[in-house]
């Protein structure tokens, strides 16, 4: 019997596995094959036994390649013609070669069931090699298109903090501003001639929360501005939007906008990362800012509520110009902007992060005027 190459040795898949070591099926094979010849050939007993060489080829598709089967087939074929011509004394000629013949026959078509079995593995196993080739390119490609996202989400977002740089500076000023009031008050305060320990207290009291504020808000620049993976976690929407509103604040003063916040007590939180959440609230945010800058009436809404479907809503809406059905259909679209300098990228990247995000987002024309935009996250604990 000849060995298969390298490349074909082992078990073949999707056959029966034998345990032990390599050489045990082969020495199982060879045993069986033996077994028969001599049985088929020095028994008297008028049956056609040389047909088990059937299971003797079978057998030999485990650990042989097509060739290797073929000259088992045809040795099983040479013993089984051996024992024709060595058992013609036992029998009479005619019906021992009735069992010859059933015998090649069996041999016969178990060679092409071999044949064919091989030939179909080998066509498995090229298209698993091709799949698991398509397979591993798929992996890589969405693999870089998720970097590529997130390196276009983080560039997006310190554009936008960019746009924002106005609103940032008066919420750190505010606080050092407080700090220099209140340290000038406690020094007045122990300057006295008798110091007034209480006032000084209170006045140190409130440096130091000034001081904490000041934190906060470089804390919030900082998270903002960082490029690191999605960190998913519960989020309280009451907070993130509390933030999102203080760092637009500034941007929603100079345009003149009277804000409405309207969130729904007792909300469950939504499993998100906090940043990429912000990024979003505070892009449509912007975004509903801007759209006004031409309107007669500037009146900005976010609200909070929870679905039918027991996800949590996010509305964000605006009195603006709004928008023609056209530009409504390509609102998401990368690279599609009707703002002057505009890169197109702020709303389709909200879409990826939202949809990464298990959610949805979609925009609908307002009665009145203007936009709202609504995002739909599955709370926490809860599947999209």
């Amino acid at each position: 019997m000849t060995a298969a190459p390298a490349a074909e040795a082992g078990f073949r898949p999707g056959l029966t596995t034998w345990p032990g070591p390599g050489w045990v099926l082969p020495l199982l094979t060879a045993a069986l094959a033996l077994a028969i010849f001599l049985f088929d050939t020095f028994s008297p007993m008028k049956i056609a036994v040389a047909v088990l060489y059937a299971i003797v080829i079978l057998m030999s598709v485990g650990f042989l390649d097509r060739r290797g089967v073929l000259l088992t087939a045809f040795g099983c074929g040479g013993l089984t013609v051996i024992g024709f011509l060595v058992g013609l004394r036992h029998t009479g000629f005619e019906a021992h070669l009735l069992r010859g013949v059933v015998s090649l026959s069996a041999i016969g078509i178990a060679t092409a069931l071999a044949h064919r079995s091989q030939t179909a593995m080998a066509v498995l196993r090229d298209n698993e090699r091709r799949w698991s080739g398509i397979i591993i390119e798929r992996a890589l490609a969405e693999r870089a298109l998720a970097e590529a996202r997130a390196e276009l989400a983080h560039v997006s977002r310190v554009v936008t903090l960019g746009e924002l740089t106005a609103s940032i500076a008066h919420e750190v000023k505010q606080p050092l501003a407080a700090i220099v009031t209140d340290a000038q008050a406690c020094l007045r305060w122990l300057d006295r001639p008798v110091p007034a320990l209480d006032e000084a207290r209170a006045c140190a009291g409130r440096i130091a929360g000034q001081a904490v504020r000041a934190d906060h808000v470089v804390q919030r620049l900082r998270d903002l501005t960082r490029k690191a993976p999605p960190e998913p976690a519960a989020v309280d929407l009451g907070a993130a939007i509390g933030e999102v509103v203080e760092l637009t604040r500034r941007e929603i003063a100079d345009h003149r906008v009277t804000l409405h916040t309207r969130l729904a007590p007792g909300l469950p939180p939504v499993s998100a990362d906090r940043i990429q959440l912000q990024q979003v609230l505070i892009n449509l945010v912007v975004n509903a800012v801007q759209a006004m800058e031409a309107a007669p009436r500037r009146e900005l809404a976010i609200e909070t509520g929870v679905g039918p479907a027991g996800e949590v809503l996010i509305l964000v809406a605006d009195s603006g110009i709004g928008l023609g059905p056209e530009e409504m259909a390509r609102l998401f679209t990368p690279f599609h902007t009707t703002k002057p300098g505009g890169m197109g990228l702020g709303l389709s990247i909200c879409r990826s992060i939202v949809e990464a995000h298990g959610g949805r987002i979609w925009a609908s024309r307002n009665a009145d005027a203007g936009l709202t935009f609504h995002v739909a996250l599955p709370a926490a604990g809860r599947t999209a």
